[in-house]
């Protein structure tokens, strides 16, 4: 079974999920950013970030639906690689970056809300 090459459509619409992904992301680590200096202590931060918090995550979470209802690859589920793989050489390079670094915030916004929560115990400790 061949594979056939996404289209430059297909391509372009995957790197415009891909960067609404990071941006949606980078929206998201903002927050949990502002929340863990508003839980250190910081007068100067407003009330309660949880609700616009919430709001982020909900779109991060479209974003991440919208970007994977763009990786198929002859109709099948296609992984990063199988796209990156099949997608012309010159777009390689920016799916790969993209790819990684929506991988990168990921996972700072998933140790951000772990210390969040653990701050938030500790302070109610305390």
């Amino acid at each position: 079974m061949s594979v056939v090459a996404p289209d430059s459509q297909d391509i372009e619409s995957l790197v415009v999920a891909l960067r609404t992904e990071l941006q949606e992301f980078g929206g998201l680590l903002r927050l949990l950013n502002e929340e863990q200096d508003q839980i250190l202590g910081d007068p100067s931060l407003p009330g309660s970030l949880a609700t616009a918090i919430e709001r982020q995550l909900a779109k991060a979470d479209d974003a991440v639906r919208v970007r994977k209802g763009r990786m198929f690859l002859d109709g099948d589920v296609a992984t990063v690689e199988q796209i990156i793989a099949a997608s012309p050489g010159e777009m390689r390079p920016l799916l790969s970056a993209l790819f990684l670094e929506v991988k990168s915030l990921a996972s700072r916004v998933e140790v951000f809300t772990t210390q969040n929560e653990w701050l938030r115990v500790r302070a109610a400790q305390i």
